[in-house]
């Protein structure tokens, strides 16, 4: 047996630098900068989603007294599953999973003892979509994060860039009368805790994307029996 592979063993270092290109791995990651698109766009669809569902559910529950309710909520549970198509494409196309397509809305046949109780039929069947519901606990969830996973991804894209303009600041930005030789040590404080803060804004932007990863498993695909 060769002297070299009997010798081989792994030695501290080798430890250590592959705990650093774990701990390194979201900062250098092309899904972490899709995953950050994805939450900044998020915003959008969070407000939007959010606001319109709230509109529809109010109107509807405050009119359902005299029936003009009715159809705005059926309105709204049927909406709600437009929503979820829109929402797994893009959690499917930015967030790189692959949720299948729920199963489609039950249909019911018209009933033979008249035109009203079909409808009847069809509203109660609408009213117990499973999967409506479900995408109304996304709806939720997108817009109470919404503006948290705005926040971080604005700060992702944004601090590479101040960061790497930060040495051409001083001359360009700061007035002559500012005399840097006194406290102008402390201004390259800044770039060098962007430097060591970066890697963990990846990894939170790495968490939010894998939790709407779960959520979206869980509220955009198939029911399970």
């Amino acid at each position: 047996m060769p002297l070299g592979g009997a010798f081989e063993v792994a030695t501290p270092n080798d430890g250590g630098m592959t705990i650093l290109k774990r701990f390194l791995a979201p900062a250098l990651s092309w899904q972490t900068a899709r995953d950050a698109f994805y939450l900044l766009i998020g915003l959008i669809y969070g407000l939007l989603w959010g606001c319109l569902i709230i509109t529809l559910y109010s109107v509807g529950f405050g009119t359902v007294v005299i029936w003009i309710g009715v159809p705005i909520l059926l309105l709204t549970q049927v909406l709600l599953r437009g929503i979820g198509v829109y929402e797994r494409m893009l959690i499917n196309g930015l967030l790189g999973e692959d949720i299948p397509e729920p199963e489609p809305l039950a249909s019911v046949g018209p009933a033979s003892d008249g035109k009203a109780a079909g409808f009847f039929a069809w509203a109660g069947t609408v009213w117990r979509d499973r999967h409506a519901w479900r995408v109304l606990s996304w709806v939720t969830w997108r817009f109470v994060v919404c503006s948290i996973g705005f926040s971080l991804a604005v700060t992702y894209f944004v601090l590479p860039p101040s960061i790497l303009a930060s040495p051409f600041v001083p001359w360009a930005w700061i007035p002559d009368d500012v005399n840097l030789s006194q406290g102008g040590e402390w201004f390259w404080l800044g770039p060098i805790l962007g430097i060591i803060l970066f890697p963990f804004l990846a990894w939170a932007i790495k968490g939010l994307g894998d939790a709407h990863r779960r959520m979206g498993r869980w509220a955009l695909g198939p029911v399970e029996s």
